[in-house]
């Protein structure tokens, strides 16, 4: 059972991303971040000494949340083929996509290529995903469902056309059909990865 404390922070952490999906990360304040989360700044320094301590629990909760569900969706598939089959649907699945967490995504995405204390968590969150999607690709060629590819590389290219489709639904929603664009991903990665 999670303590109050825990379900305060998950409060806390789910306020910092609608507002920085709303104001944007350089204008959204501790004292609106507060409100959001129905406590007041006082309370709100009590769990997370600043916006960065923030920044840091949120990605690693999200990291954390993504990756639990991940693994479990996964563990329910032997071969993998049928667990990248999962994998890429599930990643662009609508019902499980925030617009708003996805906007404070691109946001910190934006912040961290100047900002070395949000580009370490955005680079963790990243480094989970490939480690967890170039595993599967090793097996799979390991058990000899896929031809040799680099792994590591391979999980990129996933990484990087799921970020990719991402990133258009959230800049042009109404003209990014994910549902259709992950279909065509995994056609592609799938005809990528067959034994010839």
């Amino acid at each position: 059972m999670e303590s109050i404390g825990d379900i305060r922070r998950t409060e806390i952490i789910e306020a910092f991303f609608r507002t920085i999906s709303e104001k944007g990360f350089a204008r959204a304040t501790i004292r609106e971040i507060a409100d959001r989360a129905g406590c007041n700044h006082g309370l709100l320094h009590h769990y997370f000494e600043d916006k960065q301590a923030i920044i840091h629990a949120s990605v690693e909760h999200a990291v954390n949340v993504y990756k639990q569900d991940l693994l479990e969706g996964l563990n329910k598939f032997e071969s993998a083929a049928e667990q990248l089959r999962f994998l890429v649907p599930r990643y662009l699945d609508i019902g499980r996509l925030n617009l708003e967490i996805s906007q404070a995504w691109l946001d910190l995405y934006a912040l961290s290529k100047n900002e070395a204390s949000i580009q370490k968590p955005v680079q963790a969150c990243f480094r989970e995903a490939r480690e967890i999607i170039s595993g599967v690709i090793a097996r799979g060629i390991r058990d000899g469902e896929f031809r040799k590819v680099n792994a590591r590389v391979m999980a990129n290219v996933i990484l990087a056309s799921l970020e990719g489709a991402t990133l258009l639904w959230v800049v042009d929603a109404e003209e990014t059909p994910l549902k259709a664009i992950g279909k065509q991903i995994d056609d592609l990665i799938q005809t990528y990865l067959q034994k010839e």
